[in-house]
C-alpha cells in the first residue's frame, strides 16, 4: 500500500481523516445500515462498500456533477433521491471523462438501503474527504469493519494477513509477472502482491483476481479504492468453469504466479461438478472442494509457473487422498510446506489444520529436496486477538534460505 496522491486540503476543505476518525466513521456507517434497515452483516458491509465508493467517485470527478456536498437540508426522501441518481451514473464522470475504477458491472447493483438508512449514511460521508486520507490510513480503517463482519456470521475464510504477508514475501512476486488470485475473496494476497511490485519497477504485470461472489468482488474494490491500490483485475465469476477459463489464460501457456487460499470443507457430488469443468481429480462419487481448487490452481499456470497455496492438512496426509498427492507430484516439484497452527482459522469459524504448499510447475530434477517448516504461533490466538511470539519470520527467513541455495 502507498499514499494517496490527493491535493492538500484548502480553504473551506476538511482535514484528511486520521485512522480512529476513518474507523469509527466506517462503523457508525455498517451500524446504520444494520440497525435502521435491519440487515444481515455481510448485506450491511456490501451497502456500506456501495456508498463508498460513491463518495470517492463524488470527490475524485467520476460522477456528473457534485452530490454529497449538496445534501445538508434536505429530507431523507430527497436526499435518498438524490445519491441514487449518482450511483444510477457512476463512472460516468464530469465532461463525459470515464474512471475505470467504477465502470465494472459489480457497481451496477441497486442501492439496497431505506430512503433513513440511505440519507443517514450519506450525511455521514458527505463532510468526510476519503480522498485526502492515506491508504494505508483508510485501508486499516475498512479491514477492522471487514475483521469484525467476518467474525459475525459472514460466511468466508479469509486469509489473516500474517499468512498473506508471509506468502507474498516467500514467492517475491517479480516485474512483468502474470499473477492470479482464481480464488481471491477479498482481495487480500493480490493487493499485497501489488503493494510488493510498487517497490520495484512494475512495468507491466498483471495481477487478476477471480470471484464468485458479487459482494466479495465489491468488497475487494472497495478495500482497493481506499488502499489506492495499483490497478489489478477483478473478475466475478466461478473460476472452476471451462467457459472462464477459456477466455482467462494469458498466453503462452498461462500465468507465472498463482498464490490462493480456495475455499475447502464442502462435498461435490458428480452432479454439482457436471456443472463446472471436467477435472482428474473428480470422483466417482464426492469430491472435497478443495481437491479442486487445487487442480485449477495448478492449471493455471505455466510451465516453470510458481505456486503458494493454502490447503487442509487431510489432503496432504490423509489416507483417502493418495490419488490426490500421486497426481499433485505428477504435475508440480513441491518445494515447501509450511505447517499452520488451527488457531489460523479459527477467528473465521473453521477449526481446520492446514498448510502452505510452494510448488514448481516442473518434473522433479536429481538433487530436488523439500524444505518442511511447522508453525506453531503466527501472532494471533483461535479468538483472533493479537500476541506476541509469532513464528511466522523465523520460517520465512528459513525458506528464503532454502530458495536461495536450491531455487525453485
Amino acid at each position: 500500500m502507498h499514499p494517496r496522491r490527493a491535493p492538500h486540503p484548502g480553504p473551506g476543505r476538511p482535514p484528511p481523516l486520521d485512522e480512529r476518525r476513518l474507523d469509527r466513521l466506517f462503523f457508525a456507517c455498517h451500524s446504520h445500515a444494520r440497525d435502521i434497515d435491519g440487515l444481515h452483516p455481510g448485506d450491511s458491509l456490501d451497502e456500506l462498500c456501495k456508498m463508498i465508493a460513491l463518495k470517492i467517485a463524488d470527490e475524485a470527478g467520476a460522477t456528473a456533477t457534485r452530490v454529497f456536498p449538496t445534501l445538508d437540508g434536505l429530507t431523507a426522501a430527497a436526499c435518498a433521491r438524490r445519491v441514487r441518481a449518482l450511483h444510477g451514473h457512476l463512472g460516468i464522470g464530469r465532461g463525459g471523462r470515464r474512471d475505470p475504477r467504477f465502470g465494472a458491472a459489480l457497481w451496477r447493483e441497486p442501492l439496497a438501503l431505506s430512503d433513513a438508512a440511505l440519507a443517514r449514511i450519506a450525511r455521514e460521508l458527505a463532510p468526510c474527504a476519503l480522498a485526502t486520507a492515506s491508504g494505508d490510513v483508510a485501508g486499516r480503517a475498512f479491514q477492522s469493519v471487514l475483521d469484525a463482519v467476518a467474525r459475525h456470521g459472514m460466511g468466508q475464510f479469509f486469509t489473516p494477513a500474517a499468512v498473506v504477508g508471509f506468502m507474498v514475501a516467500a514467492c517475491a512476486p517479480r516485474p512483468d509477472e502474470r499473477i492470479i488470485d482464481p480464488f481471491c475473496g477479498s482481495g487480500h494476497i493480490l493487493r499485497r502482491a501489488a503493494a510488493a511490485l510498487t517497490a520495484r519497477p512494475r512495468r507491466r504485470s498483471l495481477l487478476v483476481g477471480v470471484e464468485k461472489s458479487a459482494r466479495m468482488a465489491r468488497i475487494a474494490a472497495t478495500e482497493a479504492l481506499v488502499d489506492d491500490a495499483p490497478p489489478m483485475r477483478l473478475v466475478v465469476a466461478d473460476s472452476l468453469t471451462a467457459f472462464w477459463v477459456d477466455h482467462a489464460v494469458p498466453g503462452p501457456g498461462g500465468y507465472d504466479l498463482v498464490m490462493t487460499n480456495p475455499p475447502f470443507g464442502s462435498l461435490l457430488r458428480p452432479e454439482a461438478i457436471a456443472r463446472l469443468d471436467r477435472f482428474a481429480l473428480a470422483g466417482a462419487r464426492a469430491t472435497p472442494l478443495e481437491v479442486l481448487g487445487l487442480e485449477r490452481s495448478i492449471g493455471l499456470l505455466r510451465p516453470g509457473g510458481r505456486i503458494a497455496i493454502v490447503l487442509p492438512d487431510g489432503v496432504l496426509s490423509g489416507a483417502t487422498m493418495r490419488p490426490v498427492r500421486d497426481w499433485l507430484h505428477g504435475a508440480v516439484t513441491v518445494r515447501a510446506v509450511v505447517s499452520l497452527p488451527l488457531a489460523t482459522f479459527q477467528p473465521f469459524g473453521a477449526a481446520v489444520k492446514t498448510s502452505i504448499v510452494f510448488a514448481t510447475r516442473r518434473r522433479a530434477r536429481p538433487g530436488d529436496e523439500t524444505w518442511f517448516a511447522t508453525v506453531d504461533d503466527i501472532g494471533h490466538d483461535g479468538a483472533g486477538r493479537a500476541r506476541p511470539g509469532s513464528e511466522l519470520p523465523e520460517a520465512l527467513a528459513g525458506l528464503r534460505r532454502f530458495i536461495a541455495r536450491r531455487g525453485w
